[in-house]
C-alpha cells in the first residue's frame, strides 16, 4: 500500500543476492521502480483517473482484468528483470510493486501463478498525514482512501495463495518479526538484512540519510486538532478495518 512503508522494505528486498527488481526510471530517484512505469501504454495508471495517491476512487478501473495487456506486460516486465545482460531469471525472486497492486492482487495471481504478496498497512494518521502532504488531497480523501485499501488488503489476506501482512510500525520496530515472516514466506532471502540508512524521498525528512525509524508520531504530530476530528469522522465508518489490523481511533 502506498505511504506504507513499500518503498522502505523494496529498498532492502533488492539488495538480497536471490532478487531481481526492475530498473528505475530515473537515475538518482530515491524511490523504488514502479513496474507499472515500465508498461504505461499496456495497463491504467492513476494520473490518468486524476487519482494520483488515491487510486481506490478508481478501484473498478484498476480491477478490471480487460483494462490489462498482460502478454505485454510480461515480455517487458521479464526483458527488464533479466537486465542488459540477459541474466538467467531462474530460481531468482522477481520483485515488483505498484501501489494499485492492492486492487490488482487477484489478476496477478491469475496472470502470475507463482506470485507470493506482501501486503502492508500503517496507522491511518500518520499515513492520512503522509498522503496529504505528498499529493495535497484534503484530508478527507486521504482517510477514505486508507479505510478503502484496508478492505482490499483484508481480502487479499483471504484469497491470496502466498501472503503475509506486514505492518509499517512492525517495519521500524520489530524488524526480527518482519524478517521471520519473510522469509518463512520466501526462504530464498536468507540473507535479508535491514542495516544501514535508508534516503526516505518522500519522508517528513526529505532525502536526508537516516536508518529506519518510526515517523509515525512525528506525522501524527503535524496533524491539527481539526484534522483529527475530520479523520476521526471518516473512520467511524471503518471500524471494522481499524479492528482487523488492530488499529484505534485518535480521542
Amino acid at each position: 500500500m502506498n505511504g506504507s512503508g513499500s518503498t522502505l522494505l523494496h529498498y532492502y528486498l533488492e539488495k538480497c543476492d536471490a532478487v531481481a527488481s526492475l530498473p528505475r526510471i530515473e537515475p538518482g530517484i530515491a524511490t523504488s521502480s514502479e513496474g507499472q512505469n515500465h508498461v504505461r501504454e499496456f495497463l491504467p495508471l492513476p494520473e490518468q483517473y486524476d487519482c494520483v495517491g488515491v487510486f481506490t476512487e478508481s478501484s473498478d478501473v484498476f480491477g478490471d482484468d480487460s483494462q490489462y495487456n498482460w502478454d505485454e506486460i510480461k515480455k517487458i516486465w521479464h526483458r527488464e528483470w533479466a537486465g542488459p545482460a540477459s541474466t538467467s531469471l531462474d530460481n531468482l525472486v522477481l520483485l515488483e510493486k505498484s501501489p494499485p497492486n492492492v486492487v490488482r492482487a487477484e489478476l496477478l495471481q491469475k496472470h502470475f501463478p507463482n506470485s507470493y504478496f506482501i501486503v502492508m498497512v500503517r496507522n491511518p494518521y500518520a499515513f492520512s498525514e503522509g498522503l496529504r502532504r505528498r499529493h495535497g488531497p484534503k484530508i478527507e480523501p486521504c482517510a477514505t482512501h486508507w479505510g478503502e485499501s484496508m478492505k482490499f488488503q483484508i481480502r487479499n489476506l483471504e484469497i491470496l495463495n502466498n501472503v503475509i501482512c506486514i505492518k509499517y510500525e512492525d517495519l521500524c520496530d520489530n524488524q526480527e518479526l518482519v524478517k521471520t515472516k519473510i522469509k518463512a514466506l520466501l526462504p530464498e532471502l536468507d540473507d535479508l538484512s535491514f542495516e544501514g540508512s535508508f534516503s526516505g524521498h518522500h519522508s517528513l525528512y526529505g532525502k536526508k540519510e537516516m536508518p529506519i525509524r518510526n515517523l509515525n508520531s512525528d506525522q501524527i504530530g503535524n496533524l491539527g486538532t481539526n484534522d483529527i476530528i475530520r479523520i476521526n469522522n471518516i473512520l467511524s465508518e471503518y471500524q471494522e478495518e481499524l479492528t482487523y489490523f488492530d488499529y484505534k481511533m485518535m480521542p
